[in-house]
């Protein structure tokens, strides 16, 4: 119907958009494992691979974090971020954004996040995509994850390593339904938006 038609056609014309801000404003490096991004901070980082990358674009840790703010720019994606200090913690949801964006953070604290796939948060949080826009949440608990432990985890060097096993096992555990949309916007991601409309409509 003409109904369908124009909602697929704002879909697709979101999709085009967070591929090109994807491309023209976070520079994505060939790279697998750990390395340093920011050696002021000590945050280190890894690109998720496999399976896993299907919904999980990387996951990252900033130990001790020495600065203010953080600068995030538009990607399309939603970050779940473990806010970690000596006294405990809290999960904050942050939402893709629309323009450049400083978030506030807190010197001392430690950081550890994961980045989703445009798209794929839903599979994992309670929260309408439109709601985080330009905004974070705090959450009661992600998953059945324990706070304590992944504390504890950071604190020993291996919180990478335990979020990525963690995320790995709740995969491996879990079915989630694909959408068109979800095939058509990794298509273009994988490509880096360079694809004719009839190719993309195969993935569909």
């Amino acid at each position: 119907s003409r109904k369908c038609y124009i909602e697929a056609s704002r879909s697709l014309c979101f999709v085009v958009e967070t591929i090109n801000a994807m491309a023209t404003h976070v520079p994505q490096p060939d790279y697998a494992g750990l390395r340093v991004s920011h050696a002021s901070t000590a945050s280190i980082e890894y690109r998720c691979a496999g399976a896993t990358s299907r919904y999980i674009e990387r996951i990252w840790l900033n130990r001790h974090n020495q600065d203010e703010a953080f600068a995030i720019v538009p990607d399309g994606c939603v970050d779940v971020v473990f806010q970690l200090s000596e006294c405990g913690g809290e999960v904050l949801v942050y939402g893709s954004t629309t323009r450049a964006t400083q978030i506030p953070v807190m010197p001392g604290l430690s950081y550890l996040g994961m980045r989703f796939q445009p798209g794929m948060a839903r599979h994992f949080i309670d929260q309408e995509p439109a709601t985080l826009t330009d905004r974070y949440v705090r959450l009661p608990q992600f998953l059945p994850l324990d706070m304590e432990r992944i504390a504890a985890a950071v604190c020993d060097g291996k919180g990478l390593t335990y979020l990525r096993n963690e995320m790995n096992r709740t995969l491996a555990e879990r079915q989630f339904e694909l959408f068109a949309i979800d095939r058509a916007v990794r298509f273009l991601r994988v490509n880096g938006g360079n694809v004719r409309i009839a190719e993309l409509a195969q993935q569909c």
